[in-house]
């Protein structure tokens, strides 16, 4: 049975759900992904209004992060790393995303 959003998210659907743990814990999911998306579609306009703010780069590369997002999470932090060489916090997120990757010798 495939499991659409719009079903999980209607509360008279969960309660049919055949078991309802499973059915909350999809229902945090989606509303978890649903966050996540809305903060990276707001750090993605902070980006383009202020390009050269290695803090909305940073962010964003989180966001990405969080989202498992890897590619576009590295190049969000590799921004970061060009406009603010200096702060560790932005080597550190970028070594974080290539550890996952297993990209070690980056």
């Amino acid at each position: 049975m495939a499991l659409s959003a719009r079903y999980l998210a209607d509360k008279s659907a969960l309660a049919r759900f055949p078991h309802p743990t499973v059915a909350r814990r999809l229902r945090t999911l989606l509303e978890e992904n649903a966050v996540a998306t809305c903060a990276i579609v707001d750090l993605e306009v902070a980006v383009k209004l202020k390009p050269t703010d290695p803090n909305f780069q940073n962010n964003l590369g989180v966001a990405y992060r969080n989202a498992k997002r890897d590619e576009d999470a590295i190049k969000a932090f590799t921004k970061a790393i060009e406009l603010s060489p200096n702060d560790g916090g932005y080597h550190f997120n970028l070594a974080v995303v290539y550890r996952r990757k297993e990209m070690v010798d980056q």
